[in-house]
């Protein structure tokens, strides 16, 4: 024995591969994704979708008690799935982990819908082995690749909130909160039934309770019915808000709103059949649990199958027993849970346990822990320097001189991200720029680590090409970031000092066609952009709305001050907020840029609304035929799918 007692942590990272016009479509056939490893080796591999006896064990695993071999059948085909890929070093690292009496950790990651309608807890180990989940002290968690918006302040540590329709019966009300009042009690967290017990459970009463911000919910505990709706959906059952009334069954897209404003919560434990179940693979609708995690909280627990009752007991009563008291960590809670499931009972409530929740989360893997104390006031947090390079090397970074108050008394990190290597002889292949868009997008990856992080202020700056640039605003979304343009005069990445004299106007022109979906958005800003170039790849009947932003005196260095940069992102965000409205026949918005970094990257940052229509960013080159070679969809690259056409 090793004595190392640290979890030996694994994960599989998935992106579609095979073009598909709908990424929510139901796959009929074959399925080829990338597969990123534990130690970021990738490989490639097909799942064969529609194959009949997949879909018929698929079926079977819905039935009340499933029969021993449809699970057995299920984990043999992940296990081909993964045959022949570097998963191999996985299982090898998961027997010495069990070896040496270490937890196991394994995230299961994916872009990809369908993929989540896989029981990955079932997957057979190296043959002759049994499935994952039944390792003796092994976590299975599911995250999303892109992070929600993150919190600008820690969340407390609040009540735990119990809830229960009152008109849906035989739910085992009794038998859960004897559980959690025992846990509060034997380790002194206050647990009041008058207070911290919610029924009835209607929409307005729960959202109302989520949202009190004098009493916070760290740990809402839903215990109701659940099942699929008529439109395929799977959902939940809360009271009506008429009294009288049957209960309403609402699928995730109708909850969603309900939780909009819980900015406390911790973990959301779903004791409901199927509330872990997005119904079939590929749904536009995703499971309740899903949607919870993508929204922002922190930790989900729900079930893919039904749950049973004698399952729903023991999984409250092992969960805030060990959440409250002994290890406090939710990973080992979850593992022991399962662990006692497995041995104690006839059901497969077992292998129907899912997780959601993020890799090394301290808000959802300690959620009764309270957060770390926050710095001491006059403190400054890191200033972290974002150098993006592309098409260029960066030599030289922002400093002091640039931006007096905002280096003073700072710690200052770097963070490159570098597509030099792979794209800085512009020879264009649609494999190589996917590569280098994904290097961005990882949710692994420098650049998105360094948005997810707390307390730091970020800096951007470099010479990437004008889709990178405004994908990587895309990405920070509302983050507050300082970009800095280069100066060419001064050799140096700076801004003019601030003044009351006004800029030159962004003058925008519009023209609309009788045909077409697309707006075509041109942007004369560092030079002219040409009509007759956007025409090679995006022809005029395919255009219904004609776009020109431009400066009456255009050229390399116009943009001279910060605020004239973000100033002329707003304004065309305004502007299509308006032209987009007015045109609802519009289905995607095509820019060709002339632009420099700094509006590139601001626009970015405007374009991601929910109410945005796909965005292509082309990248322009002088020398090429046609001159715009490539173009950039942005929400497909956001979410991992593939995002990029070579013209």
């Amino acid at each position: 024995m090793s004595g190392n007692s640290s979890p030996r942590k694994v994960s599989l990272s998935f992106s579609l591969l095979t073009r598909i016009q709908d990424p929510h479509e139901v796959p009929t056939g074959p399925r080829e994704y990338r597969i990123e490893h534990t130690d970021r080796d990738e490989s490639r591999a097909t799942f064969p979708w529609g194959e009949p006896e997949f879909v018929q064990a698929m079926a079977d695993l819905e039935k009340p008690i499933p029969d021993s071999n449809v699970f057995a059948r299920l984990g043999k085909y992940l296990q081909d799935f993964l045959h022949g890929t570097p998963w191999a070093k996985d299982e090898d690292r998961i027997n010495q982990a069990c070896k040496a009496g270490r937890p196991i950790h394994v995230t299961i990651r994916s872009n990809a819908p369908e993929l989540y309608y896989l029981p990955w807890e079932l997957l057979k180990l190296k043959p002759g082995g049994g499935p994952l989940v039944e390792l003796p002290d092994c976590c299975i968690r599911y995250e999303w690749p892109q992070r929600p918006p993150e919190d600008e302040l820690p969340r407390p540590v609040g009540r735990i909130l119990v809830a229960v329709p009152a008109t849906d019966g035989a739910l085992p009300i009794a038998g859960h909160l004897k559980a959690i009042a025992e846990a509060c009690r034997k380790e002194r967290f206050e647990f009041d039934l008058d207070r911290d017990v919610l029924s009835p459970v209607t929409r307005t009463s729960l959202a109302n309770a989520l949202s009190d911000t004098a009493r916070p919910v760290t740990a809402l505990h839903l215990l109701c019915h659940g099942g699929v709706k008529p439109n395929g959906a799977y959902g939940l059952r809360l009271d009506s808000l008429k009294k009288g009334h049957p209960p309403e069954h609402l699928d995730s897209e109708e909850l969603r709103p309900l939780f909009r404003d819980a900015r406390s919560l911790r973990l959301v434990t779903l004791c409901a059949c199927q509330s872990g179940d997005a119904g079939r693979p590929g749904p536009l609708v995703g499971s309740v649990a899903q949607m919870l995690n993508r929204q922002g909280v922190p930790a989900v627990i729900a079930s893919r199958m039904p749950l049973s009752t004698e399952g729903s007991n023991l999984l409250t009563e092992t969960l805030y027993a060990e959440l409250l008291g002994s290890s406090k960590d939710l990973c080992k809670a979850f593992s022991i849970a399962r662990r006692r499931l497995h041995i104690e009972q006839r059901h497969k409530d077992w292998a129907s346990l899912q997780l959601y929740a993020r890799e090394d989360d301290a808000a959802a893997l300690r959620p009764f822990v309270a957060p770390p104390a926050p710095p001491p006031p006059g403190t400054r947090g890191d200033l972290v320097l974002i150098r993006h390079e592309a098409y260029a090397k960066a030599d030289t970074a922002p400093d002091a001189p640039d931006a007096p108050e905002l280096f003073l008394n700072r710690t200052v990190r770097e963070v490159p991200i570098d597509h030099t290597r792979a794209l800085e002889g512009r020879d264009w292949s649609r494999e190589k720029l996917e590569a280098e868009v994904r290097q961005l997008v990882s949710s692994r990856g420098r650049f998105r680590r360094a948005l997810s992080e707390r307390g730091s202020e970020l800096v951007y700056f470099g010479f990437p090409f004008v889709p990178l640039a405004v994908l990587a605003g895309y990405l920070a979304k509302t983050r507050p970031v300082h970009v800095f343009e280069y100066d060419r005069d001064k050799k140096r990445f700076t801004w003019e000092a601030e003044s009351s004299a006004p800029f030159p106007p962004l003058i925008i022109e519009d023209q609309r066609h009788e045909s077409g979906t697309a707006a075509r958005l041109r942007l004369s800003i560092s030079a002219t952009v040409r009509l007759e170039d956007c025409r090679e790849v995006l022809k005029d009947e395919e255009v219904r709305l004609d776009l020109h932003g431009r400066l009456e005196s255009f050229g390399r260095g116009v943009i001279r001050r910060k605020s004239q940069a973000q100033a002329y992102a707003q304004q065309l965000r305004q502007m299509l907020d308006v032209q987009l409205t007015s045109n609802p026949d519009v289905r995607s918005v095509h820019i060709f840029a002339a632009v420099p970094v700094s509006i590139a990257f601001h626009l970015g940052q405007e374009l991601n609304t929910t109410w945005m229509r796909p965005c292509y960013v082309y990248n322009f080159e002088q020398e090429k035929t046609p001159r715009y070679k490539w173009r950039l969809c942005l929400r497909a690259a956001a979410d991992g799918q593939p995002s990029v056409d070579v013209f």
